[in-house]
């Protein structure tokens, strides 16, 4: 707005001066307010020789932010796998990663702080230059006498707040070329989003129905992301009244099938049909845990208070006493805790949540045999109520379970009753003292 204004106000004085007059034979050729027209021209050229040169800011831009996230996610992912990687002895592999990851942001980088010295050049230039070019401009009047030596200085300034105008363009083209790669990568992360939702088959509808005491599938189909049919068609129904376990072939669809009965795998199609009034908790392989205390994590997502002391008692039900005393202490506790105890501390939240329908996907995988008999014990005797529908391989895991789903590759689903065997017996720490 301070540029504008300028602009516009010593663009009326320069008007205003006069105009130069060229006589050229029997013909006058009469600018008017030439000196406006000059600055103005002046101006132009910097602007035009500023994009000229400064276009390819947008590209340099656009692949440093690029080069940069690339960078960014290296680094994380390192850092989550940097056990494994230190086993394998993947330091030098990873070494070279990041030096050819970081080699483009080095390079990349020099080629726009080169443009950028040379916009510099320009814009500086021009500004400097304005003087002495309006002084130039401005003899013809002053050896005319149309003008005293006092009008040079306020044709200069004039001149100067024109130009001036058209050289803090210039100065901020490279924050503007920088604003405009951002929306270029925003506008193709939104049309890759749309794409995506426009390629999903979109026709998976989940219900809750009141009448029913089941979870009811119907005509289920599930998809890779590309298209390929995963599994199905499924038509099932599921008594709230029996346990189930189910098998299958690794990569068959197990896994993805409880994304889809959580509503998050969108790669699907068919029905289904949960009972109303009831809660639904979805327990992976993989723990989440929360910033901040053990107990924060132990409660996630619960907003209501729990008491250290029931707390306490779960660990020791759990075979997690040792952390009883840390159980308000802020901790990397991802770190901490063993992927066995990390499932361990799943399963707490799960009594904490009191889920009627409880789906786990190889949620103790990373258990020994006896603390996985301890921990779905536990689940019996906290949880009584509640359905459980287990994937898993073990079949340890038969005992807790009523019946027995199995899926096949081009085969139809196979649902067999559980033969009752001999309970294995794990020792437990009681809830309470």
């Amino acid at each position: 707005m301070q540029s504008l204004t300028l602009f516009v106000s010593f663009g009326i004085v320069l008007w205003q001066i006069g105009s130069l007059t060229i006589p050229l034979g029997h013909l006058v050729i009469s600018i008017p307010g030439y000196l406006f027209w000059a600055a103005c021209l002046f101006g132009g050229l910097g602007m035009w020789l500023t994009n000229r040169i400064g276009k390819k800011l947008i590209g340099f831009n656009y692949h440093q932010q690029r080069y940069n996230a690339n960078f960014r996610f290296a680094l994380i992912k390192f850092r989550e796998s940097r056990d494994e990687i230190a086993l394998q002895r993947g330091e030098q592999s990873e070494a070279t990663q990041f030096h050819d990851l970081f080699k483009k942001i080095y390079h990349n980088f020099i080629d726009i702080i080169q443009l950028k010295k040379r916009l510099a050049f320009i814009s500086n230039g021009f500004n400097l230059a304005s003087i002495p070019i309006a002084t130039l401009m401005a003899i013809p009047l002053f050896l005319s006498k149309k003008i005293q030596f006092g009008g040079l200085t306020q044709i200069s300034m004039g001149f100067n707040s024109v130009v001036g105008s058209f050289t803090t363009l210039m100065q901020v083209y490279t924050s503007l070329t920088e604003w405009n790669s951002i929306i270029v990568r925003l506008t193709e992360m939104n049309t890759a989003i749309e794409q995506a939702s426009t390629a999903l088959p979109n026709k998976l509808i989940i219900q809750k129905n009141k009448r029913h005491d089941s979870i009811t599938l119907s005509n289920l189909n599930l998809f890779l992301p590309d298209g390929q049919l995963l599994l199905g068609p499924i038509s099932l129904s599921l008594n709230l009244t029996e346990n189930y376990l189910i098998k299958g072939g690794s990569g068959i669809g197990k896994s993805s099938l409880l994304r889809t009965l959580a509503g998050i795998w969108p790669f699907s199609e068919g029905s289904i049909d949960f009972p109303k009034d009831k809660n639904t908790f979805f327990l992976s392989q993989k723990t989440f845990f929360s910033l901040g205390t053990l107990k924060e994590t132990l409660i996630y997502p619960l907003q209501q208070t729990v008491t250290d002391d029931e707390l306490k008692a779960l660990l020791r039900c759990f075979g997690l006493a040792k952390f009883q005393v840390e159980l308000n202490e802020i901790k990397p506790w991802q770190q901490i805790c063993s992927p066995g105890e990390q499932q361990l501390i799943a399963l707490i939240r799960v009594v904490l949540n009191k889920p009627d329908i409880l789906f786990l996907d190889e949620a103790t995988s990373a258990l020994d045999d006896v603390s996985q008999i301890k921990a779905y014990q536990n689940l019996g005797l906290l949880l009584p109520h509640t359905c459980l529908i287990s994937i898993g391989h073990r079949t340890d895991l038969e005992q807790f379970h009523s019946k027995l789903i199995i899926f096949s590759k081009n085969k139809p689903v196979s649902i067999a009753r559980i033969a009752p065997s001999k309970t294995v017996v794990a020792d437990r720490v009681p809830v309470s003292d």
